[in-house]
């Protein structure tokens, strides 16, 4: 299923939706500019990656845990990645507000963690298994890498955006010069989503 989805998801929807509404823009855009595809690319495959890790993340810490943790490091990650990476510039104000912003969920994100570790070494407790420290933290480290490696998508839109120039100086509406940064980034995420289902399939 996750392997008919990465087709589906990553290659079959994104390209047929750029061929059916802006047929020429492989070619007057992304093939003239292949260094800037690339690197908006690389954000996609990071994504990828960090997706894997998501569903990884579910077996060792279970869904509720998992999805909160990770979808935290996800908002804190992709709020403040394009500020550093310079695509978007804030006043001494607004990063203030970002601050301000972000704040409760570094709490959230850090009451999270211990209570996760706190239930993995109770629970092993009880069923008499003895857990480490370290294997209880390697779960929550895998959750915030994986929040991590995916708010690469929000950062790769926004840093992506000469390409989106690029396609606005040609010509091409706001919505489609948009797709000049959607494909490559989600195309990158196409490799390890479809990537580890199949080794786990061949294994």
């Amino acid at each position: 299923i996750w392997m008919v989805y990465s087709i589906s998801a990553f290659i079959l929807c994104p390209v047929g939706l750029t061929m059916l509404f802006s047929p020429h823009l492989l070619d007057d855009v992304l093939m003239k500019h292949l260094h800037l595809v690339v690197q908006t690319a690389v954000f996609g495959i990071l994504f990828g990656i960090g997706a894997v890790l998501f569903g990884v993340c579910w077996a060792r810490l279970g869904i509720a845990v998992a999805t909160s943790l990770v979808s935290g490091v996800i908002i804190l990650v992709g709020s403040i990645g394009p500020v550093v990476g310079g695509a978007t510039r804030l006043d001494r104000a607004g990063w203030l507000r970002l601050g301000l912003g972000i704040l409760p969920l570094l709490v959230g994100l850090a009451f999270f963690a211990i209570a996760s570790i706190g239930r993995d070494r109770a629970r092993d407790v009880k069923s008499g298994k003895a857990t480490s420290l370290g294997q209880a933290l390697l779960g929550v480290t895998l959750a915030f890498l994986s929040g991590f490696l995916s708010a690469m998508l929000n950062v790769g839109f926004a840093l992506g955006n000469h390409l989106e120039e690029i396609a606005n100086n040609l010509g091409y509406s706001p919505y489609l010069a948009t797709m000049a940064v959607w494909l490559p980034v989600v195309v990158g995420g196409f490799f390890a989503n479809f990537g580890y289902p199949a080794y786990l399939v061949q294994r």
